[in-house]
């Protein structure tokens, strides 16, 4: 099998995981999934926050979505402002990506 096949099978498992936990994305590139500042890569398992210099040490699609479910959630014991919906995620807030959660 072809690694870009490989990458369509991957991409289109993410996209149906993230799909059935009403998680709302966006498909940027035939590799990438992005949901507020985080991008994933189904074929290498990457997830990358914008602007950070390197990969997350976490991998995986589990990790990914545990990641945006953790981002998605006002944290109560914090005064510093939610940097989610910072310009760079140009109009795309994270708490936006959860369907009714």
């Amino acid at each position: 099998m072809s690694r870009f096949a490989e990458n369509d099978i991957l991409m289109r498992e993410a996209m149906e995981s993230l799909d059935a936990q009403g998680i709302h994305f966006k498909k940027p590139t035939a590799f990438q999934l992005k949901v507020g500042l985080y991008s994933f890569y189904p074929g290498k398992g990457t997830i990358y926050l914008d602007g950070a210099p390197q990969a997350r040490a976490e991998r995986g699609l589990e990790c990914f979505i545990e990641l945006v479910r953790r981002a998605s959630k006002p944290s109560s014991y914090s005064s510093k402002p939610d940097r989610s919906d910072a310009p760079a995620n140009q109009g795309f807030h994270i708490r936006d990506a959860m369907s009714g959660r």
